[in-house]
């Protein structure tokens, strides 16, 4: 049987060391699998453009900055492979990343998979609705989410999905695509044995007040589009209390003030547009009205429910 092309989408934006630090991890992959990759970057300058030139990858240039989910979708619609794999440029894969997601993707089932860097699996609040990166050990099998910075994702999933959301822009689009991707009827796998070494926030950290106001805006739109009816509306009005709260308090970072009272200014003028947002996901096949129920029972395991009991900063 010939081996599927695997196509490997890595985003830069104004790192092209550590971009070309990880393409070298994605040559050492297994040899009799046909790859292909595609660098795409971001708000890209003749700099940074001369600085990508002449490897073994497809530059696409991006004049502006489309964030995570611009770039990722314009990545993996210039490529052909069977599976996808999305990879932030800060990290550096092992030799056998590629070998032990294939072999997770052996089941037809499962649409995508992840694995680890030094925390696990995102853990996906059913309450609060927010995620958090799990620091304890997690046994391999089905989860809500992964992390959106090293998954291979099966093709079809992909289109059917349509690809990333592009109103995420960056944060939280992992935990939306898995779980429109379980809604769809895709099966979600974690593989702890797919490690990579992760150097976070080599982008974020640049714009701290914007990447904050990402994360807290796309855990409202998130809530919106996957949690119960009956339930969403209230769960995004307590998530703004939280924000006003923190934003509030003497000693409040600066940054996460401002993030604070940002996201609550947008959802007090954005009801309307979180209500079609959900319908629009409905019709699309891309909601379960039990997606609680399922949270409920995915993090019940002892290895899971032990890691609950020390709360993990917000992602």
């Amino acid at each position: 049987m010939r081996a599927p092309l695997v196509s490997f989408v890595v985003l830069n934006w104004r790192n092209e060391a550590s971009t070309r630090g990880c393409i070298e991890t994605i040559l050492r992959q297994r040899r009799d699998v046909e790859k292909e990759i595609v660098v795409v970057d971001n708000e890209s300058t003749a700099e940074t453009r001369a600085r990508l030139a002449g490897g073994r990858w497809r530059l696409i240039a991006l004049d502006e900055n489309r964030g995570f989910t611009g770039g990722m979708n314009a990545g993996a619609a210039a490529t052909r492979g069977s599976f996808v794999a999305l990879l932030n440029n800060d990290l550096r894969l092992a030799d056998d990343w590629l070998d032990r997601g294939l072999e997770a993707m052996s089941d037809d089932g499962v649409g995508i998979v992840g694995g680890r860097s030094g925390h696990t699996i995102p853990r996906v609040d059913p309450d609060a609705g927010f995620t958090q990166l799990l620091d304890v050990e997690v046994r391999r099998g089905e989860v809500a989410s992964v992390d959106g910075s090293h998954l291979l994702i099966r093709r079809a999933t992909w289109e059917e999905l349509g690809g990333l959301d592009d109103d995420f822009f960056a944060y939280y689009e992992e935990a939306d695509l898995c779980a429109r991707a379980l809604a769809a009827g895709w099966g979600v796998f974690y593989e702890p044995a797919m490690r990579v070494w992760h150097k976070r926030g080599m982008s974020s950290d640049r714009i701290p007040v914007r990447r904050s106001y990402l994360a807290k805006r796309n855990r409202l739109i998130w809530i919106a589009k996957h949690f119960p009816r009956g339930r969403w509306r209230q769960m995004t009005a307590s998530a703004v209390a939280e924000y006003l709260g923190g934003a509030i308090r003497p000693r409040a970072d600066r940054a996460e003030r401002l993030a604070g009272l940002w996201a609550a200014a947008w959802w007090a003028t954005h009801q309307r547009w979180l209500g079609a947002k959900r319908r629009r996901a409905i019709a699309a096949g891309q909601h379960d009205e039990a997606y609680v129920e399922r949270l409920r029972r995915l993090y019940t395991p002892a290895p899971v429910a032990a890691a609950l009991l020390a709360p993990a900063p917000e992602r």
